[in-house]
């Protein structure tokens, strides 16, 4: 507890002095009348002392504007909380169950859900599964975001027909700049020289970014792959005769963003020439569902 005295004219002055600096919870212990020091005896005023007290200590001014400047963060804080309820609420509250919409860890789940831009449709999916039940409760958020993670990677369907399938094959990865399609051709590779036993080739039409010629060389000189670097058509051509013996090859290709059309046109120019190549878009797994829809439509218009 931490108690104070004030010393004012009088009584309003002083209970406006305890309020100032110790707040409204203070508790006034007593109050006395006394006389203003320093004076001679005759001329002495009459003050009134207030004795007063907090169940807490009173922070020092530093720390006080700490704490002023933190209550509008908080105030902020309680805010957005609230406007997330109301989304949610505006948003599920039609069609989700009672039960999930008075469980926080439930309504969490949703809200990571929809920060990954699933529609309605798979959310409910994911959210009436077995393992996401009304009885969950207690987790923090980050283990929640981890599993709402995981429950959509789990839902990604891969295609396995290819294991057994035989003949020469030829696939080139196209999309933006930075979402992993030269390591993603890279473990394709590996996965089917070094696992599956097939003769592999690898092409890099990708002569444009810095040092990416030279990233695949590592890849390729690792696995013990050949490796050809081409420039245009006839030169992709050309390296596809010479490895006309491989089962696989694999084409690596400059980052094109899906949105710029002169970028996409000028890719499929490139590989389009007298060969089965079969085009795979590659994209962040990070990026929201409708811009992969739309990322797709852009593309299946292209080199369809």
């Amino acid at each position: 507890m931490n108690i104070k005295k004030f010393i004012a004219g009088n009584a309003q002055e002083a209970m406006k002095m305890v309020k100032r600096e110790m707040g409204s919870e203070a508790v006034i212990l007593k109050t006395r009348t006394v006389s203003q020091g320093g004076l001679p005896p005759g001329s002495r005023k009459k003050c009134i002392e207030v004795t007063a007290a907090v169940d807490y200590d009173i922070p020092s001014p530093q720390t006080a504007e700490r704490i002023s400047e933190q209550i509008p963060l908080q105030r902020m804080e309680k805010e957005l909380r609230e406007i997330k309820d109301a989304i949610f609420s505006a948003d599920a509250g039609a069609f989700m169950k009672p039960e999930y919409y008075f469980n926080r860890d439930l309504k969490e789940r949703y809200s990571n859900f929809k920060t990954f831009g699933l529609n309605n449709e798979i959310i409910m999916d994911l959210m009436n599964e077995e393992d996401c039940n009304p009885g969950d409760f207690g987790k923090t958020n980050s283990d929640l975001l981890k599993e709402s993670l995981l429950k959509v990677v789990n839902k990604i369907r891969i295609d396995g027909s290819e294991r057994n399938d035989k003949g020469r094959k030829i696939y080139s990865f196209i999309g933006p700049t930075g979402v992993g399609k030269t390591t993603t051709l890279a473990k394709l590779a590996a996965l089917n020289a070094i696992q599956g036993g097939r003769k592999t080739a690898l092409i890099t039409l990708d002569t444009y970014r810095i040092a990416a010629t030279a990233q695949l060389q590592t890849y390729a000189r690792i696995m013990d792959l050949p490796l050809e670097v081409a420039v245009n058509s006839n030169e992709l051509k050309e390296a596809i005769r010479k490895h006309g013996d491989c089962d696989r090859i694999f084409i690596d290709t400059a980052g094109r963003s899906p949105h710029k059309d002169g970028d996409i046109t000028e890719l499929n120019k490139l590989l389009s020439i007298d060969e089965d190549i079969h085009s795979f878009l590659v994209l962040s797994s990070t990026t929201q569902y409708l811009n992969m829809i739309n990322a797709e439509k852009k593309i299946r218009g292209t080199f369809l």
